[in-house]
């Protein structure tokens, strides 16, 4: 079993990653639970974790939420395979921003929507499919730009996780 516990930055991803791997490689064909509960962080390193896991390695893997999944940790739960939701836990969805970035220039800050824009996009499309199909691209749109957060019930209904524990 694995871990993600707070926020996702580089050394959290990279600790995912190395657990994963060694979990893996000592022996493929075993199941892996990865247990969540984050706020949410960095895109990059999120998406890094998820081209690792899904492209990649391509581990037999089960996730589990406990307490609550925001923003980025929602992608990394959608890895699962299986995936399983504490009770009283909550998703939360909420739109990509530029926060923490002071003095940009308006072409780098332009660089940076349209990053923003494409990672925001590519994250609706891992909502749409890994749901089944339940949530469409609008409906997950929806989500984003209107703060939306989901209880245990809600997500197995939305296709979300397939289980409440």
């Amino acid at each position: 079993s694995l871990f993600l516990n707070g926020v996702i930055d580089d050394q959290t991803s990279m600790e995912v990653i190395l657990g994963m791997s060694k979990l893996y490689s000592a022996n493929p064909k075993r199941l892996i639970t990865l247990f969540i509960s984050s706020s949410g962080g960095s895109v990059s390193d999120a998406f890094a974790l998820y081209d690792y896991t899904m492209r990649a390695l391509k581990p037999k893997l089960q996730t589990v939420v406990l307490g609550e999944v925001n923003s980025m940790a929602v992608i990394l739960f959608l890895m699962g395979e299986t995936r399983h939701i504490g009770r009283l836990s909550v998703m939360r969805f909420h739109k990509f921003s530029l926060e923490g970035s002071t003095g940009l220039t308006t072409i780098k800050a332009d660089q940076m929507r349209q990053d923003l824009e494409r990672s925001e996009a590519e994250y609706v499309n891992i909502i749409t499919s890994r749901s089944g199909g339940k949530i469409t691209a609008d409906k997950a749109r929806t989500f984003l730009d209107n703060n939306i957060a989901v209880s245990a019930i809600q997500a197995v209904k939305l296709g979300l996780a397939h289980r409440i524990l």
